[in-house]
């Protein structure tokens, strides 16, 4: 975990960040996908720029906006990893009992004690 920013009585609202988790690897994924999403962009613009007709267009733009699509989930699916690095105050109260701290190693299990309550 890397960072708890809550604590024993803090009083948080709903939705309000409790806990990031460490961030690099989808922070790193995110800065990728854009890339390669910025990268496509432009090989779509540069093809349709060259084309002037539209039988040329149909013919070859197509695989660059097929990779333009790619490249847009790609980019959507690594920013939803990367906001699957914050955990979030499902309700508005005070925290109560937080078992976690900077370092704790967090497991997801059926069962498993809360990281916060909030009352």
């Amino acid at each position: 975990m890397a960072e708890v920013l809550v604590f024993q009585s803090d009083y948080v609202e709903a939705s309000d960040v409790l806990v990031r988790l460490y961030q690099d690897i989808a922070a790193l994924a995110v800065a990728a996908a854009e890339a390669s999403l910025a990268r496509s962009e432009a090989v779509l613009i540069q093809a349709q720029g060259k084309l002037g007709r539209v039988e040329r267009l149909s013919a070859t733009g197509v695989g660059s906006e097929v990779a333009l699509i790619e490249d847009e989930t790609g980019l959507a699916l690594a920013e939803t990893a990367l906001a699957d690095t914050v955990i979030r105050a499902p309700i508005a109260d005070y925290v109560e009992n937080p078992l976690v701290r900077v370092g704790t190693l967090l497991e997801f299990d059926v069962g498993a004690p809360p990281l916060f309550q909030i009352v």
